[in-house]
């Protein structure tokens, strides 16, 4: 059996037989006619075990393509870019975001993840800011986690803005008021406000935008093309850190496998491992009604049987990370996912042969 690499560049990534890695070509077949015959509206599959791509597929309309690239059928905010090979990820890029705060920590950015929004907006704070006094204690840690009492975009009390925002920092700082007090017990509220300050923080500290910061120490190390990313920002330059990152599915798998191994990429630490152990174990669990959350900073936790943790985006864009098989799997989509979800298709034709 080959050992891992490293490709040089994502053109150079090529499949290999299942097999090689101890995975069931037949069984990751069966899964591709599992999703034609249920109608799983997925547009690409991407499977990587022991860095090792076993499987890349686009899909249209449940059936697979037989080129390696989106459909031009699809939703044209579906993908966008040359050869079709960008996908929206929706707010699966709340966890790329949390990786480039870890970076900015190891790098000497960003001193601690106690540091308060005030250090960062000190030039552009108004005293009549919504709920002013009470969002300068906010920390990164608790932007991370989901806990700074910023409420939610579904709240009634959520300002009528357009999407994306024009100025997704002075939306936040401004006009998304609180619900709760920052940093309270028990408190977890999803909110895209959160990701989109912290990119506004990497922005000031590094004085480079998000996307440049992200391009010199993730991109560049991890041999993702200028062509394999689109990252949208707002009228004042700041990349949405919540939402609408675009990449390519071996992005999704690259970003994978670099969490598999805590941060580490050819030998080079691109993200600390403290970091990556922290962001991705139970910061916060709780449990409201049937549904239950399992957070850590911008990943969320598998459930089980499965142990492991998840980046993901709204209409069906995830990338799973399963550190006891060693195995990451991207998936993207248009939406429609029936109830048994992802978690039946990894279950039952990904993971079951392979040996931990």
């Amino acid at each position: 059996m080959k050992t891992k690499f490293w490709p040089s560049n994502s053109s150079e990534w090529n499949i290999i037989d299942p097999e090689e890695q101890g995975l069931d070509s037949d069984k990751i077949a069966a899964m591709f006619e599992f999703i034609e015959k249920n109608s799983y509206n997925i547009h690409s599959v991407i499977i990587a075990r022991n860095g090792y791509l076993i499987s890349e597929e686009y899909l249209h309309k449940s059936e697979i393509l037989d080129t390696k690239a989106y459909s031009d059928l699809l939703p044209p905010k579906a993908y966008t870019g040359p050869n079709h090979i960008f996908h929206d990820q929706a707010s699966a890029t709340k966890s790329l975001t949390s990786i480039l705060i870890g970076i900015a920590l190891q790098e000497g950015f960003l001193d601690n993840l106690n540091q308060t929004l005030f250090e960062f907006f000190a030039d552009i704070w108004d005293p009549n800011f919504c709920d002013s006094e009470s969002k300068k204690n906010i920390t990164i840690e608790q932007l991370l986690t989901m806990n700074s009492g910023l409420i939610g975009g579904w709240d009634p009390n959520y300002p009528k803005t357009k999407y994306p925002p024009a100025d997704c920092i002075k939306l936040a700082l401004n006009d998304v008021p609180l619900g709760a007090a920052p940093g309270q017990a028990g408190n977890w509220v999803y909110s895209n406000e959160g990701p989109n300050l912290l990119s506004g923080i990497i922005a000031n500290v590094t004085g480079n935008s998000t996307e440049e910061f992200a391009k010199e120490y993730l991109f560049t190390p991890l041999e993702i093309a200028e062509d394999e990313t689109f990252w949208p920002h707002d009228e004042k330059g700041i990349n949405y850190g919540a939402y609408i990152f675009h990449c390519s599915p071996k992005v999704q798998a690259k970003l994978g496998i670099l969490c598999l191994n805590n941060g580490s990429w050819n030998g080079k630490q691109i993200v600390d491992k403290d970091y990556i152990r922290d962001a991705t174990t139970v910061r916060t669990s709780m449990s409201k009604g049937e549904k239950s959350v399992e957070y850590g900073y911008l990943f969320f936790m598998m459930d089980k049987p499965l142990e492991g943790y998840y980046m993901a985006g709204s209409g069906g864009q995830m990338i799973y990370i399963i550190p006891g098989y060693n195995i990451t799997v991207g998936f993207t989509a248009g939406g429609y996912i029936p109830k048994e979800g992802y978690g039946k298709l990894l279950l039952d034709y990904i993971v079951p042969l392979a040996k931990p």
